[in-house]
């Protein structure tokens, strides 16, 4: 899938989302696309740092990727599905439609041991000082 902005530049995807936290998993709530024959699921996040965007105790956050119709497993971009439990970064844009966080594939739900991870401080810093990307209605 190609992609409006450089997934791979932390700066970019700081620049693109409103919304970036960290969280742990708690449970899978949904599995509804916005895009035909490509599955997504939702999942029911406890924020425990919020780094850019609202703070808020729970968020829920849409993963591209799961399930089709037939059983077989899609991965987006090689993500792997959120894991309950886990605890991740979250980069995405929030979607009122659906009062979901749309992640960023592979590069919006990047697992880390806790908010002391040195992840978590890398993408602090980024969202400092963002890049400037172009935002298309998600």
């Amino acid at each position: 899938m190609s992609h409006s902005f450089d997934v791979t530049d932390q700066r970019a995807v700081a620049g693109w989302s409103d919304r970036i936290f960290v969280g742990t998993v708690e449970a899978k709530t949904g599995s509804k696309s916005r895009v035909k024959d490509l599955p997504a699921g939702q999942w029911k996040v406890r924020v425990k740092e919020t780094i850019k965007g609202p703070q808020l105790q729970v968020q829920t956050v849409s993963q591209t990727g799961g399930k089709d119709a037939d059983g077989t497993v899609i991965l987006m971009d090689g993500d792997p599905i959120l894991v309950k439990g886990k605890t991740y970064i979250f980069a995405g844009r929030y979607d009122p439609r659906t009062d979901t966080v749309v992640v960023v594939s592979k590069y919006g739900d990047v697992p880390v041991s806790d908010v002391a991870d040195t992840k978590v401080n890398a993408m602090k810093a980024s969202a400092k000082n963002p890049k400037a990307v172009h935002k298309p209605a998600i």
